[in-house]
């Protein structure tokens, strides 16, 4: 343990062990106490207790032992007035006094290497709480702040002379400050470490009125003077802008990659209906004879069938790019379901294959609802529109309407090619096709189109599919009563 400079304190200490020390060496010239003289040399050693470092206790036990050899050498061989059959006794109390004073600076620097652990434990936590990063508030029970740390004068605005005895609300909105006193009277109730407001945004507010976002932990301790809360305090100010900034970078990097594989859709899918048009309206302008008008209407058809595809890709773009800007809202409306589904039913059966029947069933107790029809409609396209696209001909879709007490349940099921095991988790997600329906037109937008409009109106949407068999869609809405 190294010794470090005195200071005016400490000097006049080390002073006053050398004044004791000349004076018990006068003291024993000057008269026949010598006994006490040598017990008086514990006084030098105690003296030290008050002056940092080892060696100035080490330094003046060896003085007193000095000093009391000395007195004893002046008993023995001096002082002519001692019995010199009590020089037994003399040796025994200056022995007794020897030791004394070694056990004595034994003691006392135990307690000189007990004290500077714990100066030097109480600097680090000093240096921890002036030098942290983050902000530390102290409060009593009352919630009055008692200390306050340098980066928490800076978070806020204030000094800590301006802050202590205040109650810890001045640093808190108004419009949080009273459930923030029931929120403070409950923490003390149950103490003990933990996040402040956890999943809640927080706020502080400084001297000049500002607010900004912070992060809180608490911490308590008690003494005899109390409970104490310790409060951690952390600007976030700076993280929610890194958050947004690294949000808006992903957006931009998921919108190019949205342009990237629109072009390259765009010009697959473009392609083929656009060279069928083509041809088509080439052989139309050939087929001029009235034997030839069954040959003209049929590939009058084809481009009529052709243009609509190409509509309903333009359309899931349209739809895809409302969603992303967040333009797309739920209008509700009331309306005869039963009604809506037939209509629906009776467009969709002109697309549908050759042999293709939709079974409709209505079997919902429900028939005027209150919900969005727009989004319901687009919905059901596409749901049977699919259905028609991945089966067969002459084959049968089931759409089904039914409810419960508090839901709309609609099922589509088709006997098309299904869905394989491995594409099931992503059937939900942007672009994706499953590896068996790469053959067959599409954009991959259909279905996460449908699973966003559900999530708009609160609803859910699951499938059940085996290979070869079929898939049924179950979408499931909440009923809203007006």
């Amino acid at each position: 343990m190294a010794d470090r400079a005195l200071n005016k304190r400490e000097v006049s200490y080390l002073i006053a062990c050398i004044a004791i020390s000349i004076a018990i060496i006068v003291f024993q010239l000057l008269t026949t106490l010598s006994v006490v003289a040598a017990f008086a040399s514990i006084a030098i050693v105690l003296m030290t207790m008050y002056i940092p470092g080892k060696s100035y206790t080490y330094i003046f036990a060896g003085v007193a032992s000095i000093l009391i050899f000395i007195g004893f050498y002046y008993s023995r061989f001096l002082d002519k007035t001692i019995d010199p059959s009590k020089f037994s006794n003399l040796i025994y109390n200056r022995l007794s006094a020897l030791g004394s004073v070694w056990i004595t600076a034994y003691l006392i620097v135990k307690f000189k290497i007990s004290r500077t652990e714990e100066q030097r434990s109480n600097q680090r936590m000093n240096a921890l709480f002036l030098y942290a990063s983050e902000g530390i508030i102290i409060t009593d029970d009352q919630g009055k702040i008692v200390l306050v740390n340098p980066e928490a004068e800076r978070q806020f605005g204030y000094t800590g002379s301006e802050l202590v005895s205040k109650r810890i609300e001045i640093l808190i909105p108004d419009r949080y400050g009273r459930k923030h006193v029931e929120h403070r009277k409950g923490y003390y109730d149950n103490p003990g470490a933990r996040y402040m407001g956890r999943g809640m945004e927080l706020y502080g507010v400084k001297k000049d009125g500002a607010e900004f976002p912070l992060q809180i932990s608490l911490s308590s301790f008690s003494t005899e003077d109390g409970t104490f809360v310790v409060s951690f305090i952390l600007d976030t100010t700076e993280l929610i802008k890194q958050k947004e900034l690294t949000k808006a970078l992903e957006k931009e990097m998921e919108l190019n990659e949205l342009k990237s594989r629109f072009v390259a859709m765009a010009s697959h899918e473009f392609r083929t209906p656009l060279s069928t048009i083509l041809s088509s309206v080439a052989l139309v302008e050939k087929y001029n004879e009235p034997s030839q008008q069954e040959d003209k209407i049929r590939h009058i058809n084809r481009i009529r069938s052709t243009v609509k595809n190409l509509t309903n890709i333009l359309n899931d773009f349209l739809s895809l790019d409302k969603l992303e800007d967040g333009l797309v809202r739920v209008n509700r409306s009331n309306f005869r379901l039963d009604k809506f589904c037939a209509e629906v039913v009776e467009e969709i059966r002109v697309v549908a294959k050759p042999g293709q029947q939709i079974n409709y069933l209505y079997a919902a107790h429900t028939r005027d609802i209150n919900m969005d029809q727009n989004l319901l409609r687009n919905i059901l396209n596409n749901l049977l529109n699919n259905a028609i696209k991945y089966s067969p001909e002459k084959s049968l879709i089931d759409f089904t309407v039914s409810d419960s007490e508090k839901e709309l349940i609609i099922s589509v099921k088709d006997c098309g090619m299904g869905i394989p095991d491995e594409d099931k988790p992503f059937m939900f997600d942007r672009f994706f096709r499953a590896k068996n329906a790469s053959n067959i037109q599409g954009t991959g937008l259909g279905l996460n189109i449908v699973k966003r409009y559900i999530d708009l109106m609160g609803g859910s949407i699951d499938f059940e599919t085996e290979q070869n068999k079929g898939t049924t869609f179950t979408v499931k809405l909440p009923l809203v009563k007006e």
